[in-house]
């Protein structure tokens, strides 16, 4: 049988086990996103001084990190971002991972193992215009015929 826990301990417990939940922490990660994407420097690319550039530059690298974890699509970084301004000063924009990317992998990789068992006609035809020669052509040749 359980042990009866004492109410102090029982909510102790019962907000740890929250605080863990990893809705509750996506929930802080969004919370803390977009809090610094309203305190954002967006326009440190214009700053005079290096050191307030880099610092910039430093809080937007933190972002985007936040970001490709929180907000891939970048919709709440539009969404929280200020308009491009009349006079035309460029603002960071969110870094949008391709949802294709693993598609694209695996497609190298396809086509990778099908070249791999590729094997060139027979007979080479030169271009037009034989810009390397007759005998580098019969020289081509015989490999392939080595080879086959």
């Amino acid at each position: 049988m359980a042990a009866v826990l004492a109410p102090e301990d029982f909510i102790r417990e019962s907000v740890s086990v929250v605080k863990d939940h990893p809705a509750v922490l996506r929930a802080k990660k969004l919370t803390e996103y977009r809090r610094r994407l309203v305190n954002a420097p967006w326009f440190y690319e214009h700053f005079d001084d290096q050191a307030d550039w880099r610092a910039g530059r430093d809080y937007f690298k933190a972002l985007h990190e936040l970001q490709a974890e929180v907000d891939p699509a970048g919709a709440i970084w539009r969404e929280v971002a200020p308009a491009v301004m009349a006079c035309g000063l460029a603002i960071p924009q969110p870094r949008v991972v391709s949802s294709n990317l693993v598609d694209h992998k695996a497609r190298r990789k396809a086509v990778a193992s099908m070249q791999s068992g590729f094997k060139p006609p027979a007979k080479v035809l030169p271009p037009e215009d034989d810009d390397i020669g007759a005998e580098a052509w019969e020289e081509i040749e015989r490999q392939m015929a080595k080879d086959d």
